[in-house]
């Protein structure tokens, strides 16, 4: 029992001990999704009486992944300025607070939100009302709206974020690896364009005849994988240069043969020598 007392700490983050309260829906937020001070002070409560952690309700990043009525929202600007209140009163009792993050996808609510609810497949039979299959653009959206979700959650001064994966909703009916590439980019400054996305661009590009580079598609990580496959690195080699899971440069590798049209290794490798990226040694 006394390890739960111990200090901790998580990439950096410092906890006073190893008591986290978990997310939860509370009910608290105002009709548009800010913080109330109802809100700040059930927090304050939770840090005063030693939480070493605590992670906030889930916070809806578009107003379409809103799933109930008092659900903290974090999909525009507007919301930084009670969510900074919310921070600071934390911090001020020595705590650290990170905000999770969700999209309630097939379970949106459409009374709350005026929108029909996305989902990767708009299937009959689960949930009342209509749902909107997700097109190309819509994916692009929702990668960019948690982006943009978690610029504001730096901004407000949390601690952190915990991206929701659970209970059906956006991202347990999706691939996370994304979605994870495109905040570590934004929170860095940088464009991300997924896969899909990239893809349906390129075909679109070709059908209409054009010559066009792969390379302008690549992500600046695909860029950075690709030169290392092209150099001879293997796949764990990599993982270990990038603090990345030998998984994720699987799927990085997919997504390249994908976009240069090849199936082979050595087909990445033409492509980097085609665009400089590296040369064949004499």
């Amino acid at each position: 029992m006394t390890t739960l007392f111990e200090l901790s700490e998580i990439n950096g983050m410092k906890l006073q001990n190893r008591f986290v309260r978990s997310a939860t829906w509370e009910g608290l937020a105002a009709d548009d999704g800010s913080c109330t001070p109802r809100l700040v002070d059930l927090m304050v409560t939770l840090a005063k009486g030693g939480v070493g952690l605590i992670i906030t309700s889930h916070a809806y990043v578009q107003k379409v992944g809103q799933a109930s009525g008092g659900q903290l929202g974090i999909h525009n600007d507007d919301m930084i300025p009670g969510l900074k209140e919310m921070t600071a009163a934390v911090h001020d009792q020595n705590g650290k607070i990170i905000c999770q993050l969700a999209h309630a996808g097939f379970f949106g609510n459409a009374k709350l939100s005026g929108q029909t609810p996305i989902a990767p497949s708009a299937i009959d039979g689960i949930a009342e009302g209509m749902r909107k299959e997700m097109t190309a653009e819509d994916i692009q959206s929702v990668v960019a709206a948690f982006a943009a979700a978690a610029h504001r959650a730096k901004i407000a001064g949390f601690d952190g974020v915990q991206i929701h994966g659970a209970h059906g909703y956006l991202l347990k009916e999706c691939a996370r690896e994304d979605l994870v590439t495109a905040i570590h980019a934004v929170v860095a400054g940088q464009i991300y364009v997924s896969p899909g996305l990239g893809d349906a661009v390129l075909e679109g590009y070709r059908a209409e005849g054009g010559e066009g580079s792969a390379l302008a598609l690549l992500t600046p990580r695909e860029r950075e994988i690709l030169q290392l496959l092209a150099e001879g690195h293997g796949a764990r080699d990599i993982a270990a240069r990038l603090g990345v899971s030998v998984k994720t440069v699987g799927t990085h590798r997919e997504n390249l043969m994908r976009k240069a049209g090849t199936r082979s290794l050595s087909g990445l490798t033409k492509l980097a020598i085609r665009e400089g990226m590296t040369s064949v040694e004499e």
